[in-house]
Formats: C-alpha cells, structure tokens, sequence
C-alpha cells in the first residue's frame, strides 16, 4: 500500500484536482495544457484518457516537438496493461535518451520501474530505479531524486537492511528541509502546469512522515510509529490538495496493523470493520483487512472467525495481482496450523505448497536487493513434509486389490486420452485452416449463429444501434469497464431496454455481444500484428478488456471452437513456413 501511495502522489499531484467530467466533443480546439489537465480529469476512463494523450502526441509529432511526443507517451505509458506501459515507457527512453532535460528520460524509466514492480519484478524494477536515479543526480531534478529515494526506502525497509532504509530517510528528510528545496520544485515544473508550490510542499512533509511510520513499524519500534502518526495528522490539519484521501486511507490501515502489533487486538478488529464498512477498496486494501481482522480474531480465540478471515485473504490473493511482503508469510503458517489441527491432509498440503511457493519468491528478492539477509525458510523441510503428506494421501487412498485394474486403467485411460488428444488436435487445425480463410476472404465468422437483419424500428431503438455502431467503430468495448449500466447511461437509456434491443437485433445477450466483440478484435490484431503475438495470453486478455486469461480463453473458444493459445502457436508455424 506504501508503495502505491508513492505512485499515485508522483504521477497525481502534479496536476489539478481531479474530478470526473464530460470528454468534450472537440479535442483539437484545446491547448496543450488543457488538455494535460483534462487528460487527469478523466482519470478512471482509459477510453477517454487515451482519446486526450493521442490527441496531444499527434498535435507534438506535427510540431515535431520531441518533449511533447515524450509527454504523450508519458501518459499513454500510465493507463493500460503492465506490458503495454512499458512499451510505452521504452518509446519515451528511445526519444530522449540523448538529450539533457530535467524530466526526461529519467521519467521514462521510473515509469519503466513501476510497472516492473507491479509485475512482481523486482530486480528489473529496482534497476530501472536506479538509473532514473542517475539521469536525476546528472540533470540536478531534485524532485525526481527525492521521489526515487521513497521507492527504494520502500525496498529496502521490506527487502534489505531496515535500519539503511531508515538511515536514507533521514537524508531525504534533510533535503526536504533545506533552504532551496521550493526553488528546486519550481525549477522542475512544467511552465503553465498548475502547481501549489507550498501545498505540495506540505504533501512532501506529510510523505516524509508516513516514511518514518513505515521505517519505524519494520523495525517493530511501536512507540516511535505513535510519535510519527500524531505528528502527520496534525500536519494533515494544514493540508487542503489532491490525494488527501490516498493519505488518509493509508494511515487508517497502517493504525489497523499497529493496533494488531500493539496486541490492541479488539482496537485492530473494530477499525478493520470500520475501514471496511466505509467504501469501495483494491485489492491490496482488502487483503490486509481480512488478514489482520483474521489474526486478531485467532488472537482473541475466535478460531473460525479468524480462519474465515484469513480465507478470504487467501482468496484475494489468488484471484489478484496482490504482491505479498515477508510479515504475510503468517498468513499461509496459520492455516497451515490450523489446518493440521483438523488432520485435513489435501488442505496442509495445498498450503504448504503455497509457503513453498511464496519462499522461493522471497529469497530472489532478498538475494537481489540484499545477499546477506537471505533468510532460512527451511524449505527442504517444508518440501519432505509436503512429500510426506503426499504418501500419507496415496496409501489411504489405494487398496491392494485394486492396484492391478489401476493399471490396466491407466493404460486404457492413457491410451483413450491420445486417442482424444490427437482427434482434438486434428479438429483444431482443421477449424484454424477454415479460420484463416474466413480472415482472408474478409468473411465475418459467426460460429452456430444467422445473420439478423436490422428492422425499422421506434427512434429510440434506432437511436441506441446508432450509438452501438459509434461504440463498436471506436473499439469502446475494450475497455475493462464496460457493463450494462454503464453503456446505458452513456446511451442516455435505462439497463433493460438497451438489453432487449441487443437480445432483438444482435441476436445474443449483453455479455456475449461484448466477448464476441472483444475476442473477435483480438482474432484480427493477432493475425495482422506481430507485436500483438508477443505478448502472454494474460497480456492479450487485458489488452481486450478482459480481467483474467482464462475467461478471455473461453469466450475464444466458445466463439471460434479453437483455444487462443493454439490460435498463436498455428499463427507462428504459418508464419515460419511463409
């Protein structure tokens, strides 16, 4: 959550409140700077964001401004898919990369470190850091070198020496209270962006604060986090700017885990509840609810409470891209525990398997950041009492006089599985071969569908298949976003009206109208860019409006009778026979 704080500060707070607007009908009438700040307004809307950043960067390339073009980049580099940001970012690094500015492309590879960091990479992340760090130092960007330093006391107060990540937070600290730090600020604005040179400077102090927090609670010195949060909510009394609600979610779910470490364990349940019962949250936000409100409640000796809790953490992080920090570690050592407490034999071994798992991430990341902290996870433990569960499962399960027709089975099982294999295989590539054609002949395929023809209809059916065609000609249905509700309070209509004129004239349901548009786009992209083929089946999902690989995977299917993987791989072998 820290982590995400530092990221919504930097690339937020540097603009004009955001709050969400109407995307104005003519773009090319604004200026630079507005739309800069519009590009911000419209901040939650991808469609609409990327509609402002392209109109910026197509304005910089016929000016041939190279700041400019970097500019656009920079913002169509913070509103896709992790991939595709970093595309992006490379795009910015490839501009500027021989020139002397104060922002790029020191920017470029900050954006770069994001977005490996959000990946889980933290090696990739750190380096791209550091080399921002660098161009910062050379090109005297105070600003950047002061937001870099929060990333890596992030890092190194998780990852590495505790009391060095401190130690760097006293020196950003300095730097903050030198005499020049406001010039330094100015001095690395934009000219025109619309900057509160002492609010920001307050937010930094406030930042600064919420380090120490985070520094001291690594370091487990509870009485110095108490120091550290009555001195930032006081200086959040002055404070009146953007993310001012970021600040204060994050300081109520650091309070939740100081209760939880100060044993204030009905203090640490009654603020999760309270956090909880306030408004929507991320992921992340969500995780550390249910785990703290699940070891406080362990800790109360409300075991199924707590284990519930814990479960829904668990679940969040399978179903998310939470990254998880070493302390989350009890979460998987306490449903272990309880676990073998019930001589559940499938469960000790699905969550050992996850603490092996989660171990081998940590050491690469302590081994990278700082060798000598490796710690002992005790894996090959962990590992023989995995096995050993393993074989404890195997003998209850088998009987002796059965292992016979076992592998009689086995063998007839095998054998009809290749059968199957190779018959799937053959129609796979016989739906492929039919595919291409279509694709090649311009033929829209539709797979167990007639075609239906629009009929005249009352104005305001026409009116919604007009606004359909308007959404389907700008590819709006890419967007992660689009739900009924949504589309229909675009199209000035109610839910259920829009639904039944879907049903009537597209011959299918909403969802299905929507997957079909997607995987379709994602059918031709694949076939016509190889850039497009490079990325991982996950990646492709994203890039369609899919939340997940495996629901972009069926609806391809369910469309095209062929999986997108298989898709890819005959695409490949097409290409290499070419």
């Amino acid at each position: 959550m820290r982590y995400l704080v530092y990221i919504l500060l930097f690339f937020g707070s540097l603009s004009a409140l955001q709050a969400q607007s109407k995307l104005p009908q003519n773009l090319l009438s604004l200026g630079d700077e507005e739309l800069l700040a519009l590009f911000n307004e419209m901040d939650g809307d991808s469609i609409a964001q990327e509609r402002v950043a392209r109109t910026y960067l197509n304005r910089a390339r016929k000016e041939k401004d190279t700041i400019k073009m970097a500019r656009g980049y920079d913002r169509l580099a913070r509103i896709f898919h992790h991939e595709k940001n970093i595309m992006f970012a490379d795009s910015i690094i490839a501009l500027t990369e021989d020139m002397k500015h104060i922002t790029y492309p020191a920017l470029g590879y900050i954006i770069k470190g994001n977005q490996f960091y959000l990946l889980g990479d933290l090696t990739k992340s750190t380096t791209a850091y550091l080399k921002a760090y660098e161009i910062a130092i050379e090109q005297e960007n105070i600003q950047q070198q002061v937001f870099i330093m929060d990333l890596l006391i992030f890092a190194k107060s998780i990852w590495g020496n505790k009391n060095d990540a401190l130690e760097l937070q006293h020196r950003r600290f300095n730097i903050l209270q030198s005499e020049n730090y406001k010039n330094e600020i100015k001095k690395a604005t934009r000219k025109g962006a619309n900057i509160d040179i002492e609010q920001l400077f307050i937010e930094d102090e406030i930042v600064a604060l919420e380090n120490y927090i985070f520094c001291y609670m690594n370091l487990n010195k509870l009485d110095s986090v108490k120091v550290y949060f009555k001195r930032v909510y006081d200086k959040m009394d002055k404070y009146n700017w953007v993310n001012k609600d970021t600040h204060l979610n994050w300081l109520k779910l650091t309070e939740l885990e100081l209760h939880y470490r100060d044993r204030n364990y009905t203090k640490a349940l009654n603020q999760a509840d309270s956090i909880l019962k306030a408004k929507e949250h991320d992921d992340f936000t969500l995780f550390n609810l249910f785990l703290f409100k699940g070891l406080a409640n362990l800790e109360l000796d409300n075991i199924l409470k707590g284990i519930e809790s814990l479960k829904s953490a668990d679940s969040i992080v399978d179903n998310s891209e939470v990254l998880l920090r070493p302390f989350d570690r009890v979460l998987y050592e306490k449903l272990l525990s309880f676990y073998e407490s019930t001589d559940s034999t499938e469960k000790r071994i699905e969550y050992l398997t996850k603490l092996i798992y989660l171990d081998s991430v940590f050491k690469i990341k302590y081994q990278y950041f700082d060798p000598q902290l490796i710690k002992n996870y005790e894996t090959p433990l962990l590992l023989a009492e995995k096995e050993e569960l393993i074989n404890e499962l195997q003998l209850k399960n088998k009987s002796a006089n059965t292992s016979k027709w076992a592998i009689v089975g086995l063998l007839f099982f095998s054998t009809l599985g290749f059968f199957y294999y190779f018959k799937r295989q053959l129609i796979y590539k016989r739906r492929f071969e039919k595919l291409v054609v279509y694709s090649e002949n311009g033929t829209n395929h539709k797979r167990g569908e007639s075609s239906v023809q629009t009929k005249p209809s009352g104005e305001l059916i026409e009116n919604i298949l007009s606004n359909l065609s308007d959404f389907e000609r700008k590819r709006e249905y890419l967007s992660p976003k689009i739900s009924l509700g949504y589309l229909a309070k675009r199209f000035d209509t109610n839910s259920k009206y829009l639904s039944q004129v879907i049903n009537l004239e597209k011959d299918k349901n909403f969802t299905q109208y929507i997957n079909d548009l997607r995987v379709t786009y994602a059918f031709k992209e694949l076939a016509a860019n190889p850039t497009f083929r490079k990325f991982t089946i996950k990646a492709i999902a994203n890039e369609c409006g899919f939340k997940t690989g495996e629901s972009f995977s069926r609806a391809f299917y369910k469309k095209f009778g062929i999986y997108p993987s298989y898709y890819l791989k005959s695409l490949e072998k097409k290409q290499s026979a070419n």
